[in-house]
């Protein structure tokens, strides 16, 4: 019989698809007995303070987390460097804090999606780890990729390298996946999707859904508006701040909406180059125009998968036209096919075999 035990589950507050792709497996512990604390910031906080508010099991506490910055459709560098000095120069102390409290609260295991400081605290005194996140695919994999990305790529993984903590297991979770693993402690399980998405009679319906992050609201919501005879329900962080169009339905964004019905039923989805909607849309086989912020180049990589399996178009943020969109609508049924083929060859869904992996820690 399994053990209770006491698990410190800390995950990167940046953007939504942190807090989506770790609900699952909080929940799975949590309805085994375990005792999760869950250590965030931002986004992340903000969307399991309400989900998890007076669970018996589940404790949520914030952190000092790393964060990006973005200006006019691309990734502000030096404002996300001054944004992340203190932290940085203060990355001791917050550690050495966080040691004393891993070490007070005896936990038997913590598990780690892209969290800079609580995982380091945890390294530090010793007790197993678990990584759950794409990015150690990059350094650690061989990765097909343009020879115009090569080099950045060489820069790129140093820097995750430095960013990253050695785990005992690393769990790699994208709809795409690497070959040639250099560590033996690396497994592929493919996405982790949220349990709302197998509930889903997908349909199409005739409109497009779309992702708006605020920072390519300024390029994608206008060239929306332009596609004037195509319907979008568009979920953004804050909705009444967009001009009201007869064709575009604007909602919230939320992990309490009801974005996941809406998905199952669009003709095909846009919204940023990330890990877990792509891979939610291929579930659903509903084709996707991913669009990468500029300067992020984990979203540029993500986008050329997007192409690679093809599964929709990719384009930068500050590319995104109303012709773009056109096109993109055209291709639509071209894309249906390759999302049904991709699905059904290599497409690989992560929620049993992650928690198979985590169970002799909790032995």
């Amino acid at each position: 019989m399994t053990q209770k035990k006491r698990i410190a589950y800390t995950l990167s507050g940046e953007g939504g698809g942190h807090a989506s792709r770790n609900l699952f497996i909080i929940e799975k512990l949590a309805e085994q007995g375990h005792t999760i604390d869950i250590f965030t910031y931002k986004r992340s906080y903000h969307e399991y303070s309400k989900i998890f508010a007076n669970h018996p099991l589940i404790h949520l506490f914030k952190i000092p987390g790393l964060e990006f910055r973005y200006s006019k459709g691309k990734l502000a560098k030096i404002s996300t460097a001054f944004a992340n000095t203190r932290q940085i120069l203060t990355a001791p102390l917050i550690i050495g804090k966080l040691a004393k409290l891993i070490t007070s609260n005896h936990y038997d295991l913590c598990i780690v999606d892209t969290e800079f400081f609580f995982s380091r605290a945890a390294k530090k005194c010793k007790i197993p780890t678990v990584q759950i996140n794409h990015i150690p695919m990059f350094p650690y994999g061989k990765i097909t990729l343009p020879s115009s990305l090569k080099m950045q790529m060489a820069c790129y993984n140093i820097a995750i390298k430095f960013y990253m903590p050695m785990s005992d297991l690393i769990l790699t979770n994208a709809f795409y996946t690497a070959t040639n693993y250099t560590r033996k402690n690396i497994k592929y399980i493919g996405p982790v999707l949220k349990k709302e998405i197998f509930k889903q009679t997908p349909s199409d319906d005739g409109y497009i859904l779309v992702y708006l992050k605020e920072s390519i609201a300024p390029f994608c919501f206008p060239a929306l508006a332009e596609n004037s005879q195509q319907k979008f329900i568009v979920f953004a962080d804050n909705p009444n701040n967009y001009k009201k169009y007869p064709n575009i339905t604007m909602k919230t964004i939320g992990l309490q909406s009801n974005f996941v019905h809406d998905l199952a039923h669009c003709t095909a989805v846009i919204g940023v180059a990330g890990i877990d909607l792509p891979s939610e849309a291929i579930y659903l086989e509903k084709p996707i125009l991913g669009i990468y912020e500029e300067g992020q180049f984990e979203q540029r990589i993500n986008g050329f998968q997007i192409k690679q399996c093809g599964i929709g178009i990719q384009i930068g943020s500050r590319n995104v036209t109303a012709g773009t969109i056109k096109q993109f609508i055209k291709a639509i049924p071209k894309f249906h096919n390759g999302i049904r083929k991709y699905k059904q060859t290599t497409f690989k869904i992560g929620n049993t075999e992650v928690l198979n992996y985590l169970e002799p820690y909790l032995k």
